[in-house]
């Protein structure tokens, strides 16, 4: 798939000019009953000891402002719980997992629905930051509205409205009606925001409450059911009355009348607004809209992700092929190749010169004359040196837009790691704080300390749970891209792509180097393991370094099972490793991807559904297999019950009961574009974490409703 465009920061220009409100399709008439976009979300937790609380209260989402009653199931039927709710009502705590539907004035009910028994990335990203944080990671839009104020849209962290210092005033995700917190692009309007997100696009109306501060509500979510091409919204723009909607199918219209669809079946990469002021759609080339006509000298073939006009004459132009290109007279030119894999996304004129955000990339200031000037990095106080977006500050309540964009003198930049500010010419970075545990960021490994839970992957190193604790050498390691974190009585190793780290409770830490890159970890008896693309490495503590273990080869996954023995997936093969060294290979499965030792077998996910092996004969039993359906099962955790957990690559986290015979889908992360499952931390047969290249779930298994 094409990478999700940002608005250019032209489209910042003409936000005095948004349309004020929402468009209803010719597909939503507003008194459809159920009304469109039924859904139930429970209330986050606010505290940590809320995170697995059996009871939660729920929120009931619709579009339209319409009133129904609200039922709820029980043991003896539907019970009256309100006669008289609006879209976001609240109910009172209930056990999890309960079933709600909507009734109208002539009796009439919606089918039930309940709310996913989950607690999001972003909620736990917001449970783990300090107040004023960023929850979003992975930052691919950011917009300035008409008083100067950044929105910033996050893959995983919803939307988050900043204040001119860079913290955190208003944030929105599933919690607050969002139908995904998966955003790609948003667009300020004088009333709100137009959001696009992975499933669909929504109106967000702002009002105030009784002090006078700003409040933002979902009022409308608008999807395929009433005419977009697609459901996954990544580009916007807007005209007086009317809004553009790139979706990752086609380009659509929406006005008062309804939704027109305007070009399929392709991918649009931005809507930006070009140097004879039409909008410009990066589609096959670039169009210019209302008529969808070819830009001369574009060829179809270029993915345009941003369009900046040049004062004078020309168009820079970002690209996905090209990088950064001159566009004049009918004619191109590289000016900044980008990298090989990301060219440009982003370019915002700022100080005279230009900003490129080049994704890996990173960031670069150039002119069409002179090309790259200087490139920007971690040193320079970026927070990432891979950098999706930049777009011109602008001055603080401006009555005039377009000059003071004309005028910048700094920029805002999105990166995979947050937000910043940027001053060219001084060199002044202002990042934005960020959680510890960003939303949309990849973990892929965990342990259980007491009521903590140690997460480790893309960000490094952060802890989980009700207070930090104290005394812990650990919790303020930021390392990138770490792989597992290992524990022996009061000495942990934290095991990196390229070797091993050994920290003490007392003393001097020391590095251990082992030819990487290391894809595993794994402690046993007291001995940790490590393994990789070279194979299997033993900590020898007479010799004090990793040796290599000859007989085994690449290795893509380690677990520690009882009496010494050490599991592995290595060679493509589950493979058991006993105290003498020696190798014992069960070939007998499909290609293994995640395994867990339970009770004298082993779980073992796989390509092509779940295999249980017997530890003592070898013998596999076939579970959710099919030729079929290719039911891949990327992780597995025994629940310590005699059943297990399983999260598959259409995103469903399963659990399967010690009958062996199925269980229920517990939640479905993201149907259109699901995170890929690195990994389960069962606690029981009702809890467990879901680490995923998307962020950390907490998942709780309802109990069965009520016939």
């Amino acid at each position: 798939m094409a990478r999700p465009s940002a608005i250019s920061s032209c489209l910042a220009l003409a936000l005095a000019l948004l349309v004020s409100g929402p468009v209803r399709g010719a597909g939503d008439p507003a008194d459809a009953f159920p009304p469109a976009h039924l859904r139930a979300v429970e209330q986050p937790p606010d505290a940590w000891r809320e995170v697995f609380a059996q009871k939660r209260s729920v929120r009931l989402f619709w579009n339209g402002g319409q009133v129904f009653g609200v039922e709820r199931a029980t043991d003896d039927g539907w019970v009256l719980v309100s006669s008289h709710a609006s879209p976001g009502w609240i109910s009172q705590r209930y056990a999890r997992g309960t079933r709600f539907r909507l009734v109208d004035p002539q009796g009439q009910a919606s089918p039930p629905i309940r709310a996913d028994s989950v607690v999001t990335p972003l909620q736990i990203a917001q449970l783990a930051g300090p107040v004023g944080a960023l929850p979003g990671a992975q930052v691919v839009d950011l917009t300035l509205d008409g008083h100067a104020t950044p929105w910033v849209a996050s893959l995983g962290g919803g939307i988050a409205r900043l204040e001119r210092d860079g913290l955190q005033a208003t944030g929105l995700g599933v919690a607050q009606g969002l139908p995904s917190e998966r955003v790609i692009a948003v667009a300020p309007t004088e009333s709100g925001a137009w959001i696009g997100t992975a499933l669909g696009l929504v109106h967000v109306a702002a009002s105030q409450d009784s002090r006078g501060d700003l409040r933002f509500e979902v009022s409308d979510v608008i999807g395929r059911g009433e005419g977009l091409p697609d459901d996954y919204v990544q580009a916007l723009a807007t005209e007086p009355g009317v809004v553009w909607i790139g979706t990752y199918r086609g380009l659509a219209r929406m006005d008062a009348q309804g939704i027109d669809k305007v070009l399929g079946p392709w991918s649009v990469f931005s809507l930006v607004r070009g140097s004879d002021e039409r909008i410009w759609v990066g589609y096959e080339g670039l169009l210019g809209l209302p008529e969808a006509e070819p830009i001369e000298g574009v060829d179809p073939e270029l993915d345009v992700y941003d369009v900046e006009p040049l004062p004078r004459t020309g168009t820079l132009l970002a690209t996905l092929q090209r990088g950064v290109v001159l566009l004049n007279e009918g004619e191109t030119t590289t000016v900044w190749p980008g990298s090989s894999t990301d060219g440009a996304y982003a370019l915002a004129r700022v100080a005279g010169t230009y900003l490129a955000a080049g994704a890996e990339a990173g960031l670069v200031t150039l002119t069409p004359q002179r090309g790259v000037l200087r490139q920007w990095s971690v040193e320079d106080g970026l927070p990432s040196a891979v950098v999706n977006e930049v777009v011109p500050d602008l001055p603080w309540r401006s009555d005039d837009a377009a000059r003071g964009a004309l005028n910048a003198s700094a920029a805002w930049l999105g990166t995979d790691k947050g937000a910043a500010w940027l001053d060219p010419g001084l060199g002044t970075v202002r990042t934005t704080r960020l959680s510890r545990v960003p939303a949309g960021a990849s973990w892929t490994d965990a342990y259980r300390s007491g009521r903590h839970l140690y997460l480790v992957g893309e960000p490094g190193l952060a802890v989980l749970g009700p207070a930090r604790p104290r005394n812990d050498r650990l919790v303020d390691r930021s390392s990138d891209d770490l792989v597992a974190l290992l524990r022996r009585g009061g000495e942990r190793w934290i095991v990196h792509h390229d070797g091993v780290e050994q920290v003490p409770r007392v003393g001097r830490d020391r590095l251990h180097e082992v030819p990487g890159p290391i894809r595993a970890a794994a402690m046993v008896k007291g001995i940790p393991w490590v393994g990789g693309d070279q194979g299997l490495f033993r900590y020898d503590p007479e010799q004090g370094r990793f040796e290599r273990l000859s007989s085994i080869g690449p290795v893509r996954k380690l677990v520690a099972g009882e009496d010494g023995v050490l599991w592995a997936i290595a060679s493509e093969v589950v493979t058991s490793i006993g105290q003498d060294l020696r190798a014992r290979p069960y070939i007998g499965t499909h290609r293994p991807l995640d395994l867990q030792p339970d009770e004298g077998v082993i779980w073992v996910g796989t390509d092509n559904g779940i295999d249980v092996i017997s530890i003592d004969s070898g013998e596999v039993v076939d579970l959710l297999r099919s030729a079929d359906r290719k039911v891949v099962v990327q992780a597995i955790a025994a629940d310590g019950e005699g059943g297990c957990w399983a999260g598959t690559d259409t995103g469903q986290v399963i659990h399967l009961d010690p009958s062996l015979l199925g269980g229920a889908t517990i939640i479905d992360l993201a149907p259109e574009h699901p995170p890929v499952v690195n990994g389960l931390v069962a606690l029981d047969a009702q809890r467990a974490w879901v680490l995923t290249d998307g962020g950390a779930y907490a998942a709780w298994r309802p109990r069965a409703p009520a016939p």
